[in-house]
């Protein structure tokens, strides 16, 4: 099964070491690199029709729409069990909470007289979150990233998932 070593001593197994790590030497693969550019190009130059094309190509999926519908979301929401709703709303708290806990504030200090030094801390304007999914979007991911933004008091949240198809908005505070 080969050398499962997580520590190596230095030097007496440099080149076990050297060994383990030899496919390392690349810092990325650069087609890759050139995929991801190639993404953004395609939809800065296509805008929403560059969108449904690369949802289409990678997805599998022939969107009609780009944006739920607020009636289909909230479908979706009604369909939960009581049980699940009561968890994922419990689950918002409590990253709500640890958001509030962790969110920087503003402040400035006078060093001496005439000069300030100090930090203003904002949200951004808006955000972009994409929610992995293989079987399904991972709610966990939903809920700790969206549920931060949301604290942070980011006013546009655009968010999307291969399984929601599509993205939407998330305007209220």
């Amino acid at each position: 099964m080969g050398n499962q070593n997580v520590i190596f001593k230095i030097p007496e197994q440099n080149e076990q070491l050297m060994e383990r790590f030899k496919t390392h030497k690349t810092l990325f693969n650069r087609e890759i690199l050139h995929g991801v550019l190639s993404i953004f190009d395609e939809v800065a130059d296509q805008g929403d029709a560059g969108i449904r094309s690369l949802t289409k190509k990678y997805d599998a999926v022939d969107l009609e729409e780009l944006i739920l519908s607020k009636d289909y979301v909230e479908d979706c929401v009604s369909s939960l069990t009581p049980a699940l709703r009561s968890a994922i709303e419990q689950a918002i708290k409590n990253v709500q909470e640890a958001n509030l806990a962790m969110l920087p504030k503003s402040w400035e200090r006078q060093i001496r007289p005439g000069t300030v030094i100090g930090e203003n801390v904002v949200p951004l304007d808006s955000v972009g979150i994409w929610i992995p999914a293989r079987k399904g979007p991972l709610i966990s991911t939903a809920i700790m990233l969206v549920a931060a933004a949301k604290t942070a008091g980011v006013n546009k949240i655009a968010v999307g998932c291969r399984h929601c198809i599509t993205a939407w908005e998330i305007k209220e505070q």
